[in-house]
């Protein structure tokens, strides 16, 4: 789990107003792409326990590179002995980015509604049980998968989905798609990057409720 962290949603916002998100419709590159290298989002919570702040880019690349022992060679990484493009990793770094940003700042949100008995996040469920966040409410206790509801978000899910878990850790899992469209009022930008507000977790405690309800 996630070890308290001193930075505020608020604080997230106003370090993301000074970053513009470079990652959109960069190239692919298929070898990055269908290989195993490492988690980005290890390095990203990596240093944002080690600095009590959110990372750049170039601050995410240059800890991931660090912390996974990365030898680089002009334009390539040699990661587990195999070689990959720079940009290629980067590319793939990139198209991760905004997700990890938006959940890290949504879990802060949660935690800060004080509308939950506990709020917690740990980048080993997320990797291998496929839950985004673990809530506690009403003494019952939620997985929940966020995810956005675009082509690639969906088709990942999926891939999770067929890969891992059957969430017999929790009461119930509660799935909570995200429209990154300009009309939906519950999202709120910043900079180049989109966010969830508070109107997400009024949805997910309605959701609760809803399964509380039911099961008393």
């Amino acid at each position: 789990m996630l070890k308290t962290s001193k930075i505020t949603s608020a604080e997230i916002e106003k370090k993301l107003e000074g970053i513009e998100y470079s990652g959109g419709h960069k190239a692919i590159d298929k070898k990055v792409e269908n290989s195993n290298i490492p988690y980005f989002s290890i390095a990203f919570f990596y240093f944002v326990f080690q600095n009590d702040t959110i990372p750049n880019e170039e601050e995410l690349l240059r800890t991931y590179i660090k912390i996974n022992n990365i030898e680089e060679n002009l334009d390539f990484l040699i990661i587990a002995s195999k070689k990959y493009s720079v940009d290629g990793v980067k590319n793939r770094m990139l198209r991760s980015y905004p997700s990890l940003i938006r959940d890290f700042h949504f879990f802060k949100l949660c935690q800060e509604s004080r509308r939950f008995d506990s709020v917690k996040y740990s980048t080993r469920k997320d990797i291998f049980e496929g839950i985004d966040l673990l809530i506690v409410y009403k003494g019952l206790e939620f997985c929940i998968a966020i995810y956005t509801q675009t082509k690639r978000a969906l088709k990942f899910k999926k891939k999770k989905n067929e890969k891992r878990h059957d969430y017999v850790a929790c009461d119930m899992q509660i799935a909570l798609p995200i429209n990154l469209s300009g009309t939906n009022k519950k999202i709120k930008k910043i900079s180049n990057f989109i966010l969830l507000s508070s109107g997400y977790i009024l949805e997910l405690e309605e959701k609760m409720n809803s399964y509380a309800i039911s099961n008393q």
